[in-house]
């Protein structure tokens, strides 16, 4: 699916607010550095490499609209006159997946990806 300007733009600004949010997350439950690999030596177990179960986070996109004065948001600006809507609630998803050692209680946590949530639903 080809995504026009303002579409690309506002799932810009989607990713953008999601990752400041797990960069926020992350520097308030320090976890481990952003990982692919689902397994640690855990220091509780003596270096022996422990498995970590990653549950995926699933995030559908608000409405997004673009204003007169040509910027993408979440909401439009109460001064612009109207406006009108990019990409509809739930076009966009944000996934990533987080977990913890159920030994050393070690948090890992990914970086998190955007994709279309019509082409990408959530794993149950």
């Amino acid at each position: 699916m080809a995504l026009t300007k303002l579409e690309k733009a506002a799932g810009r600004a989607f990713r953008e607010s999601w990752a400041a949010r797990l960069a926020a997350k992350s520097a308030a439950a320090p976890c481990m550095e952003f990982i692919r690999e689902y397994r640690h030596a855990c220091p509780k177990r003596d270096g022996v490499s422990v498995a970590i179960a990653l549950r995926e986070h699933y995030e559908t996109s608000p409405k997004y609209w673009v204003c007169y004065c040509s910027t993408v948001l979440e909401h439009p600006h109460d001064d612009c006159q109207g406006g009108k809507e990019v990409t509809p609630a739930g076009f966009f998803a944000f996934i990533w997946l987080d977990g913890r050692c159920p030994h050393c209680r070690q948090r890992v946590r990914s970086e998190g990806r955007l994709v279309l949530a019509a082409e990408r639903g959530p794993q149950s």
